[in-house]
Formats: structure tokens, C-alpha cells, sequence
């Protein structure tokens, strides 16, 4: 599950779920946003209180239309 849609479904703020993974609100933020792939550490932190239902697979996004 991308972790904007959890998210959304549980009603939790990025500044909530920052402060519950132990981030600054402009790193969720831009991991929504796909703009960084996220640390193993936050993986592991986003995996653990999520339970389970964001995957470290579903924090990384790949360009379909660049890959050779």
C-alpha cells in the first residue's frame, strides 16, 4: 500500500506520522511525494508502525518510461 493512501485511510497527518517514525515532516512528505526513496532505518520505521501494510516495496518507485 503506497503510504499516501494509508495515510489518508487511517487519517493520520504527515506531521502525526513524522513525529511517529521519528522524522521531520518535509522527509514524509517528500517520500510521498516520491521524490526520495527512504533510508532502511525509515523503511523499517515506516514498515513497523504502518504493521506491516506499507512495504519497503512500495516506497520505491520506478520511471517505467526511462528504463532501458
Amino acid at each position: 500500500m503506497l503510504l499516501k493512501v494509508y495515510l489518508k485511510k487511517k487519517k493520520i497527518t504527515m506531521l502525526e506520522f513524522a513525529d511517529r517514525i521519528d522524522v521531520h515532516v518535509s522527509t514524509v512528505s517528500r517520500i510521498v511525494r516520491g521524490v526520495v526513496v527512504p533510508s532502511r532505518n525509515t523503511m523499517a520505521r515506516i514498515f513497523e508502525e504502518t504493521d506491516g501494510k506499507v512495504r519497503p516495496s512500495d516506497l520505491v518507485q520506478f520511471d517505467q518510461e526511462n528504463r532501458t
